[in-house]
């Protein structure tokens, strides 16, 4: 009945919010299959907001919690599916970070044989990090577990979606861009350019690119260059990815495309390469002729207008 909208607002109406506080209750049951459908059950309830914020209110984070300590399998995917749906709305994120679960999703991201279970736990750090709560996340270390998910060549690609959305999120902190940069010797750094020049899925694609270009915000935010030997390992692949997202259909993929470039002529390294890449050059000259959005030819406009200013500078 939960899954459709109209069910919903009527379960949820009953007997003022009996529905829900059974369902809450049923969350501590001793059957694993009460268990489980009563998480699914919470989870179609949560698709809409002001459910979410009723069903926290109702005390269901701390069952919620144990169920997912304690639990696996099925039962441990649908606990996480109704967290991160509850996790969705911003006045939940509080409760949840008080409620210290995000040391478990951690746990369960790197333990769990269960993909959907990983996604759903990437994905409700990923809605957490996204609010205010960005330092109360990282200070968990999400960074270096979701950076363990990322080098794992065995990481499910579903999983692995949602954990290049979340590093595309940390990047945005200021503190944690110089930290994805040097993470694992620069192996994190690498496998982003890797995955967002050769990964055939487009998702896992523009969320690496996303991280680079905030990555590379480094070079103007702290004035310091990349590491030479790292922009020497990684120069191929970024021109490649640059390449192929300028090349796109996709505008937010020329647009990402753009931005990160525009970051990255900051660096002299990458500048002293750049300026003889006549190809990519021509590729930003025709992007400020077509019939792109504005936002975009600007965005290519002064791509060309940095260039034109860094070689006047020498």
């Amino acid at each position: 009945m939960a899954v459709n909208e109209k069910h919903r607002t009527m379960m949820a109406a009953v007997g003022y919010h009996d529905v829900i506080k059974r369902l809450v209750l049923l969350l501590s049951s001793t059957s694993y299959k009460v268990q489980c459908q009563s998480c699914l059950a919470l989870r179609n309830l949560a698709s809409d907001a002001d459910h979410q914020l009723l069903i926290v209110r109702e005390h269901s984070l701390p069952p919620l919690h144990t169920l997912i300590k304690e639990s696996n399998g099925n039962t441990l995917a649908a606990g996480l599916a109704c967290l991160r749906n509850l996790s969705l709305h911003k006045s939940n994120e509080s409760a949840v970070i008080s409620e210290n679960m995000v040391p478990t999703l951690m746990r369960q991201l790197r333990i769990s044989s269960n993909p959907q279970a990983q996604q759903h736990a990437a994905g409700i750090i990923r809605n957490l990090a996204t609010g205010d709560h960005i330092t109360d996340v990282l200070t968990t270390e999400c960074a270096n577990t979701m950076a363990y998910m990322l080098l794992d060549p065995s990481t499910n690609i579903t999983v692995l979606i949602e954990v290049t959305a979340s590093i595309a999120v940390f990047a945005d902190d200021d503190e944690t861009k110089d930290q994805l940069m040097n993470m694992e010797g620069g192996k994190v750094f690498s496998r982003l350019v890797s995955l967002a020049s050769l990964s055939s899925n487009s998702e896992v694609q523009y969320n690496c690119a996303g991280a680079i270009g905030q990555i590379a915000l480094t070079v103007k935010l702290q004035q310091k260059d990349i590491p030479e030997d790292l922009l020497h390992k990684n120069i191929a692949g970024i021109l490649l990815y640059l390449d192929k997202f300028l090349m796109s259909p996709e505008p937010s993929f020329v647009h990402v495309a753009l931005w990160t470039l525009l970051q990255l002529l900051d660096d002299r390294g990458f500048y002293s390469i750049y300026k003889k890449e006549v190809h990519l050059h021509k590729v930003i000259e025709k992007i400020v002729k077509s019939k792109h959005s504005e936002a975009i030819k600007e965005l290519a406009d002064n791509v060309q207008a940095k260039m034109t200013a860094q070689a006047m500078s020498g």
